[in-house]
């Protein structure tokens, strides 16, 4: 597996919601159109770490890392642990 690191999700909001869809546990909070606004309502100024490990040019898994301030530290953008179930 190869990695490439990113610093914004733009460009690969599509991917987002494809590997989202092809995960055995699909969720919600974890599409596009969810962590858009999470981003904008929680992170938009933060500094972003995008992860992404692709295998023969496909994209297999992203991780998304925003930047707090106090304390300073990434954590995990968006996802289900961070909403109600």
């Amino acid at each position: 597996m190869n990695f490439s690191h990113l610093s914004s999700l733009e460009g690969i909001w599509d991917d987002i919601d494809r590997l989202n869809d092809l995960s055995y546990e699909p969720s919600p909070f974890l599409t596009s159109s969810y962590l858009k606004i999470w981003d904008e309502c929680f992170s938009p100024a933060s500094e972003k770490i995008v992860l992404v490990g692709s295998v023969d040019g496909g994209i297999k898994g992203i991780a998304a890392f925003y930047r707090r301030e106090s304390p300073s530290t990434f954590f995990l953008l968006g996802g289900k642990s961070l909403s109600d179930r």
